[in-house]
C-alpha cells in the first residue's frame, strides 16, 4: 500500500525498509549540481590564457566532451553545455585521440599534445587565486598549460528553498557536497542556510564523506541526480536520486523522485510516517485478538466456527485499515 501510494505521488521505491529508514534519518546530504540546482548549466563566458581563440577552445573542448556518452540526455551538464554552444556557433568538435575518462574531467591527445578538461584538480592546476568565484568553472589546458577557462551559471531548483528550510526546521543536520570550487559551493550554501559544505570532491570522496558521517554515528540521507553520486547513494542509510535521466544513479538508490523536484523529499517523509503508523496499527490489532482469543480459545470456551470468525474480522480490519492508507492524500 506504501509503494502504490509513492507511486500516485511520482515517487518510485526501490527498497520497502526505506519507509522504516526515512523514519530515523537526522542527516540529510545534498549534492550540489542537478539536485538543488538545476542542472541547466549555461556558458557565461570563455577566459582565453594564451593564443588560442574562444572558437577553437570551444571546438576542443567539445571534442573531448562527446566521449562522456553515446546517448545525449546522459551527459554530463558541463558536457551538454558545451557541445550545444558548438552546434550554435556552427563549430565542428576537433578530432582527439587516447581519450580517458576520469572522476574530475577527460584528457587526451591533439596534435600531439596532451589536452585536459576539468576542475583544477584534474588539470595540474594551482588552487584558485579567487576562491569566491561564484560560477562554476571548468578549466582547458594544453600540454599543461591552461588555456581557457569557461564560467557556468546554474540556477537553484524549484522547490531547493522549501526543502532545506523545512528539513532545518525539522531539525535535521543538512551538508552540500560538490565537484565545484569552493565559490558556487558557498554561494549555494549561503543561498539555502547550509553551514556544512564541502567543495571539489570527487565521487570515491563524496562516499568518503558520507562513510565518516555515519561513523560519527549519523542516521543519512544522500540526495543526488546520479551523476558522480551513485558511490555515495549506496553509502547511505538512505540514497535519494532525483530522476535526471542518469540510470546509474537509479540502481543504487533506495527511492527515486521522478518528477525531479526536491519537494518530493518531503512528501516521502510523510508518507514514510503513515506507512509506519499503519504497520503498528495493523499489528496493536493483531496483537489484540490474539491475546483475547487465544486464553479462550485454550479454555474450551470458543468453538471452531467462533475462533474463524474471529481470525476473518482480525484480517478484515487490518485490510481495512490498510485501504484507508491508501485512500488518502501525502500533503
Amino acid at each position: 500500500a506504501g509503494i502504490a501510494l509513492a507511486s500516485r505521488e511520482g515517487i518510485l521505491v526501490r527498497d520497502f525498509s526505506a519507509f522504516e529508514t526515512a523514519t530515523h534519518i537526522d542527516t540529510v546530504v545534498f549534492d550540489k549540481t542537478g539536485t538543488l540546482t538545476s542542472g541547466r548549466w549555461r556558458l557565461e563566458a570563455v577566459g582565453l590564457h594564451g593564443d588560442m581563440d574562444a572558437a577553437t577552445a570551444i571546438a576542443l573542448a567539445a571534442g573531448l566532451e562527446q566521449v562522456r556518452d553515446a546517448a545525449t540526455e546522459n551527459r554530463h551538464p558541463v558536457a551538454r553545455e558545451i557541445i550545444r554552444q558548438a552546434q550554435e556557433r556552427r563549430l565542428a568538435p576537433l578530432p582527439i585521440g587516447e581519450r580517458r575518462v576520469h572522476a574530475n574531467g577527460i584528457h587526451g591527445r591533439w596534435q600531439g599534445q596532451s589536452v585536459r578538461i576539468g576542475n583544477r584538480a584534474h588539470c595540474g592546476l594551482s588552487p584558485a587565486a579567487h576562491p569566491d568565484q561564484a560560477d562554476s568553472q571548468v578549466f582547458l589546458t594544453l600540454a599543461g598549460k591552461l588555456t581557457a577557462d569557461f564560467s557556468f551559471a546554474d540556477p537553484l531548483r524549484p522547490g531547493a528553498v522549501e526543502t532545506t528550510q523545512t528539513l532545518a526546521r525539522a531539525g535535521q543536520s543538512l551538508h552540500l557536497v560538490t565537484g565545484d570550487g569552493p565559490g558556487p559551493a558557498r554561494k549555494i550554501a549561503t543561498k539555502l542556510q547550509i553551514s556544512r559544505w564541502q567543495a571539489d570532491l570527487s565521487p570515491l570522496d563524496k562516499s568518503t564523506y558520507i562513510n565518516d558521517l555515519r561513523q560519527a554515528g549519523g542516521r543519512v540521507t544522500m540526495v543526488g541526480d546520479g551523476v558522480n553520486d551513485a558511490a555515495a547513494l549506496g553509502a547511505a542509510d538512505l540514497g535519494v536520486a532525483l530522476y535526471a535521466g542518469h540510470p546509474l544513479g537509479h540502481e543504487v538508490s533506495d527511492i527515486t523522485l521522478m518528477a525531479g523536484d526536491p519537494r518530493q523529499l518531503l512528501a516521502f517523509n510523510r508518507l514514510a510516517k503513515l506507512v509506519r503508523r499503519k504497520i503498528r496499527q495493523n499489528l496493536g490489532w493483531s496483537m489484540v485478538y490474539n491475546v483475547v482469543s487465544i486464553p479462550i480459545a485454550m479454555s474450551g470456551l470458543l468453538t471452531p466456527l467462533v475462533a474463524v470468525c474471529a481470525m476473518l474480522i482480525s484480517s478484515l480490519s487490518v485490510t481495512l485499515n490498510t485501504y484507508g492508507l491508501v485512500r488518502q492524500r501525502v500533503k
